[in-house]
């Protein structure tokens, strides 16, 4: 074989070995892929004696002698905590509310404890030094004697408390458990009073810390209540013998976090803008328009002076605002809740208005122009409360509103609808449908095909309404049992995101309802959150031209006030291309569980735009955060391997021109 024929079979070989294998594998550089990502999350139960093993610490406060334990290990284990009255005995209630408001009404009372060391620190990543969830589970009874166990009201004359005690002494209350509760509790810590517990043990950049040791303390408490001292004029405490005892066998603290990981799995946002008016500030809707800008809805109120208004934002690619607009006036009450902008550039808002002194309430639609000055603004009201949550803007100029309307029924049992609105291109009713029947459905999508085809989902169907009002598509067979948010792909396809009992749901579906995929991602996403009682909860769903599909998820304790929040990729094959965490530290998707909104949008420049309150303030803000997860949104892994595998092939080519012309000239 000539040398010129070994260049050639060589070259051929390591073609070959490049097509067959990655170039990372051969070690020869690497290549960046995208892959499934967990989201870092670990699981701990720091008390040091959960079952009750052996007897703990316990503490009478106060000077009361109507307090006394008992502590038995048989059965696994179990502490008595008794509370023994007898009539007209007094007891120390406070004067007046207490000052830390976690303690009891009286100052009288009996506690047991488990303390536990806290090891992780916050360094450059402050939330790995705390829980991003916590719960609390508890197994007691109460045991009743005498006055207390017959008297009808005397749930009323006492409580089970469970409180987190740092080491500067401050107690927070994280469990308030009336005698009526079932034995098994399970009860979430909000996130307020995780950060009030750990906060203090979080060292700053200089190592020091506000609280002086890294120990907690876990108290479990009974004491009478305010009622025991007086109710409607009686004094039960006057009146009543007999004991109170809680009998706890099991008490459980999971937390849920990222603790001590060196690289948590989760994407920090690449900016954050702040917007607020001196007023507590709501976010509730985002829209990108034409000019790269973004617009956000929202509304502004403060509950001293009894103002709420609707609050219209404008900001460019790169978070900085534009301009700012409020609206309401001085007889009526406002708030935001959608946004939708026309291609030139007209601003469409839809949310509730309400006359001051008045309890019903309107859908409202307003148009603005693009430098925020209202055109008009125009209600819709059926002689019932209602409210706009989400709108679109048809090419035809028309405006569809979906909103509610609450009603009583003959038994005065609250009720509500979801009603679609069709106006025109100067804010007139041309037509209102009704879309349920139940009285117990919710408004969650809306969108518009290319034939003017309005579908829309509530909680309980998937709807298809002609542009003159005709329903043709009325699907409630896929809800499990939820129906979350619709979205149309390049090709009219209809996506339908779900919310069930166990799982949620992504399905594709033709224009005339056939299911053409499903896929099925847990609520729980682990089973750490089902063990301390968090939901995922679907929040917006994005189809880009190349067939990717984006679905935001909020993580929370099923209140709607989300802590976290987890972004999944699919590929138009509805195969899981990776799900990654937001980290939005003390930003909150909703502000409110009655309003279903879309809070991301992906701008034209591929990056993640999301709309947000931050709550943990004494001033609630709205937010703008942007989030850059690189140009895999547009670029599969396989197509980067081929990228990768041409280029070397390209330059293999050259290698080989180079010979052939070397040997030629020899």
């Amino acid at each position: 074989m000539s040398r010129f024929h070994q260049v050639i079979t060589t070259s051929t070989i390591i073609l070959l070995v490049l097509l067959l294998f990655p170039i990372s594998s051969l070690g020869l550089g690497s290549v960046e892929t995208v892959t499934h990502q967990t989201s870092g999350y670990v699981m701990l139960q720091p008390l040091p004696d959960p079952e009750i093993s052996s007897e703990p610490d316990i503490i009478t406060n106060g000077t009361s002698i109507e307090f006394s334990s008992s502590y038995n290990s048989t059965d696994g284990g179990y502490v008595d905590l008794i509370w023994t009255h007898s009539a007209g005995t007094a007891l120390d209630f406070k004067e007046s509310l207490p000052d830390h408001e976690g303690m009891p009404d009286c100052n009288d009372f009996i506690y047991f404890t488990q303390s536990f060391n806290w090891p992780y620190e916050g360094y450059e990543f402050p939330i790995m030094g705390r829980p991003r969830f916590a719960s609390i589970s508890i197994d007691s009874k109460m045991i009743t004697t005498g006055d207390f166990s017959s008297n009808e009201y005397s749930w009323f004359f006492y409580n089970t408390y469970v409180w987190i005690i740092d080491s500067s002494g401050e107690w927070i209350r994280v469990l308030e458990k009336p005698s009526y509760w079932e034995v098994h509790t399970v009860n979430g810590i909000s996130s307020y009073n995780i950060a009030r517990a750990w906060a203090g043990m979080i060292e700053n950049e200089n190592g020091t810390q506000i609280d002086p040791s890294d120990t907690l303390t876990l108290a479990v408490g009974i004491s009478p209540t305010r009622q025991f001292e007086e109710i409607s004029s009686w004094n039960p405490w006057q009146n009543m013998t007999g004991t109170v005892t809680t009998r706890v066998s099991k008490i459980t603290l999971s937390v849920l976090g990222y603790f001590d990981v060196e690289t948590p799995e989760l994407i920090e946002p690449e900016k954050v803008s702040v917007y607020n008016d001196g007023f507590d500030c709501y976010s509730e809707g985002i829209c990108e328009g034409p000019g790269n800008a973004i617009y956000t809805v929202g509304s502004s109120s403060s509950y001293e002076d009894g103002r709420s208004a609707l609050i219209l934002q404008k900001w460019d690619y790169d978070c900085n605002l534009i301009w700012s607009r409020d609206w309401n006036d001085t007889s009526r009450g406002a708030a935001g809740y959608d946004i939708d902008v026309s291609a030139d550039g007209s601003i469409f808002v839809t949310g509730v208005a309400w006359q001051h002194g008045s309890d019903l309430n309107s859908q409202l639609l307003m148009k603005w122009n693009s430098n925020g000055e209202v055109l008009w603004n125009r209600t819709y009201n059926d002689e019932h409360r209602g409210k706009g949550k989400i709108v679109a803007v048809s090419s035809d100029g028309n405006i569809y509103t979906l909103g509610e309307r609450t009603w009583f029924d003959v038994k005065d049992n609250v009720r509500y609808t979801p009603v679609l609105v069709k106006w025109d291109s100067t804010g007139n009713v041309l037509w209102s449908k009704n879309c349920s029947s139940s009285g117990y459905d919710y408004a969650s999508g809306l969108t518009i095909a290319s034939d003017g085809t309005i579908y829309c989902t509530t909680w309980e169907a998937i709807l298809g309404f002609s542009p003159s009002g005709n329903v043709g598509l009325n699907l409630t067979e896929y809800a499990d049992p939820e129906y979350f948010g619709i979205i149309l792909g390049p090709n009219d396809e209809i996506y339908v995101v779900s919310r069930g009992f166990y799982n949620n749901s992504l399905f594709q579906l033709s224009l005339n309802g056939e299911m053409i995929k499903e896929t099925n991602f847990s609520r729980y996403r682990y089973e750490e959150f089902q063990t301390i009682g968090l939901d995922l909860e679907p929040d917006t769903i994005r189809v880009l031209d190349n067939g990717s599909i984006y679905i935001l998820c909020g993580i929370g304790e099923g209140s709607g006030h989300w802590t976290d929040s987890i972004l999944y990729k699919y590929n138009s094959d509805f195969e899981l291309v990776w799900s990654r965490l937001l980290s939005m530290t003390s930003w909150r998707l909703r502000s409110s569980t009655s309003v279903t909104k879309d809070s991301m949008i992906i701008g034209g420049n591929g990056k993640f735009y999301v709309t947000a309150t931050n709550a943990s303030n004494d001033i609630w803000e709205l937010g703008l955060l942007t989030f850059n997860l690189g140009s895999s949104n547009y670029v599969s892994d396989s197509m980067i391997t081929i990228l990768v595998i041409g280029t070397g092939s390209v330059a293999l080519v050259v290698i080989i021109s180079i010979v052939v012309r070397k040997r030629r000239s020899q």
